[in-house]
């Protein structure tokens, strides 16, 4: 059995012995794995004129965060709207605006009517933030007010349509839920 001192001894003088045998040829490397020899593609000018591949939605959402904190502002993202993510800003005078309020002006709560929703907090140590819910009332016409939280620079709130709380309550009942 040969030691491993041995053995990298031994590594190293035959790297060393096919280093003086191979002589002073160079080899010839493109400058990066995309570059060709002039006339081999034809005109090949790099990625320009490609067609963009479409973005997903959890890339749009990822760079509206960003946007959204540079800019004071936050995301309201409505999967499956046209636009499914919007960046609004938030008043520069210091006042809060809290997520019933969002919901009431941008309009999203008439045109949804019984909604799931989410707050997104913004985190470092998150890359999808910190997810808050939004719970509603029993009646699911508001939300209750320990869930209807004060919004900051970078929040995402995410809002689905949801179901009616009195047919979600007859649903369970008949399902001993």
């Amino acid at each position: 059995m040969i030691s491993n001192s041995k053995y990298s001894a031994a590594i190293a003088v035959a790297f060393a012995c096919l280093a003086m045998t191979t002589g002073c040829t160079s080899i010839k490397l493109p400058a990066s794995p995309f570059s060709h020899p002039a006339g081999e593609l034809g005109d090949y000018t790099g990625l320009e004129g490609v067609p963009q591949m479409p973005e997903s939605e959890s890339e749009r959402v990822y760079f509206a965060v960003k946007q959204a904190i540079a800019n004071d502002s936050i995301i309201l993202h409505v999967p499956g709207e046209n636009p499914s993510t919007r960046i609004l800003p938030l008043p520069t005078d210091g006042r809060s605006v809290y997520v019933s309020t969002l919901l009431e002006q941008t309009g999203v709560k008439k045109k949804m009517g019984f909604i799931n929703a989410t707050l997104y907090r913004h985190s470092s140590d998150s890359i999808a933030g910190i997810p808050l819910e939004c719970r509603m009332n029993r009646d699911g016409s508001s939300i209750k007010a320990e869930c209807d939280y004060s919004l900051q620079p970078g929040d995402r709130l995410t809002v689905r349509k949801g179901t009616n709380p009195a047919m979600q309550s007859i649903f369970n009942t008949m399902l001993g839920l």
